[in-house]
């Protein structure tokens, strides 16, 4: 099962929380010292259902902020902005 969202979706390399930023390549103690502690942490598994990674979520300002954070270090930053925004589905990676 794919990721699947309603919702518009934007990647970037980055993301300001307050006026503190997040960058691809942070590590996760990073990531807590400028955004504290996520919404809701996700696993993101393989398609045999190997855990890979983690996805943070933080609700905010009516938008989610999806972190992926993958060998300990920020791997992808997504914003999802709207009302369907908290409701995402599993997340699988490709492989």
């Amino acid at each position: 099962m794919g990721l699947v969202l309603a919702a518009p979706a934007w990647a970037s390399d980055s993301v300001a929380f307050g006026n503190r930023v997040i960058v691809l390549g942070d590590g996760v103690g990073q990531v807590y010292q400028v955004a504290g502690a996520p919404s809701r942490i996700k696993k993101i598994e393989n398609k045999h259902g190997a855990e890979v990674g983690e996805r943070f979520e933080y609700f905010r300002d009516g938008k989610t902020t999806l972190i992926t954070i993958k060998d300990g270090k920020v791997a992808a930053i997504d914003e999802v902005h709207g009302t369907a925004a908290g409701n995402t589905a599993t997340v699988q990676a490709a492989d």
